[in-house]
This record gives C-alpha cells, sequence and structure tokens, in this order.
C-alpha cells in the first residue's frame, strides 16, 4: 500500500511538471518568453526612439543604471552606466555622427525569467561626409520588475 502511495504521488509530480511548462530544466513557458520577448523589443524600440531624437541618455535608460554595467567595443570596455554615457556622447557629439538607427536581425533568446541574450546588428544612416556605420553587438539583458534593461553589452563595427 506504502509502494502505492508513493508511486500516486511520484506520478502526480510528475504530472504537475510537465503540465507547468518545465523544459530543459527551466520553469516557464511560450507565454512567458513571449512576454518577455516583447517586453525587449520595446526596450531597444525605446532606445532606437530616444537615439534618433538626438538623446543619449534617453537611449541610455535602456542600460542597468549602476556600476555592473558593461559596455566592450573597440577593444576596449568599459564598467558603469556614467563611464558608457559619457563614452557615447563624446564618439556621437554632433546629430550628423549620430545619424538614424535601426537595429535589424534581432535574434531575442529568453534564458530564465529573469535573463535573456539578444543578437543583432546596429545600422546608422549618416550624411556622406560622415558616413554609415555598422556592427554587430551580443546584449546580456536582466529583467527588473516588468522592464528589460542591457547589463552587457558587447558591439563590434565595421566603420
Amino acid at each position: 500500500m506504502q509502494r502505492f502511495f508513493w508511486a500516486v504521488v511520484l506520478l502526480g509530480l510528475i504530472s504537475g511538471l510537465l503540465s507547468s511548462g518545465v523544459q530543459a530544466g527551466r520553469a516557464g513557458g511560450a507565454l512567458d518568453d513571449a512576454r518577455a520577448e516583447q517586453l525587449i523589443r520595446g526596450t531597444l524600440k525605446a532606445q532606437v526612439e530616444a537615439w534618433n531624437r538626438g538623446d543619449i541618455p534617453g537611449f541610455m535608460q535602456g542600460y542597468v543604471r549602476d556600476e555592473s554595467l558593461r559596455f566592450a567595443s573597440g577593444n576596449t570596455a568599459e564598467r558603469g552606466w556614467q563611464q558608457t554615457l559619457e563614452r557615447y556622447q563624446k564618439r556621437y557629439d554632433t546629430r550628423q555622427k549620430m545619424g538614424q538607427l535601426s537595429f535589424v536581425d534581432l535574434e531575442v533568446r529568453v534564458l530564465s525569467a529573469d535573463w535573456a541574450e539578444v543578437f543583432g546588428r546596429f545600422v546608422l544612416k549618416r550624411e556622406a561626409a560622415v558616413g554609415d556605420a555598422t556592427g554587430l553587438f551580443t546584449l546580456l539583458m536582466a529583467r527588473e520588475g516588468d522592464r528589460w534593461l542591457v547589463l552587457h553589452d558587447h558591439t563590434s563595427s565595421a566603420d
């Protein structure tokens, strides 16, 4: 009788795990991942909109705002939100240098309830005197409440 009891308990646990969407060692399901991807894409869209207004501090709202932020590009890495902001402001000190930004070929991979990876290409359309720029990026994004923010940004540029 005791074996029967434990068999029923075990079957109940397995059934509960299968119906809750546990897959490959992580909780959650397609709906959670779809909502996370929607929020992540919303963060990136807001960054593009801010950039195209010439608003670098607004663009930076998509990044974790503390010293844990890491931005790597051009064979250097910066730590911290303020340092990353200053790097952007120095490199893109005119609207001509900023141009019009778009993110293309985005691949969002939700890793867990709190972490996601984004791969994509940035494209800057600029005046001929400055020239267009493009490059690839990989982002590690962290969930903070209902927001997803960039914690690590590794960008390579072809300009």
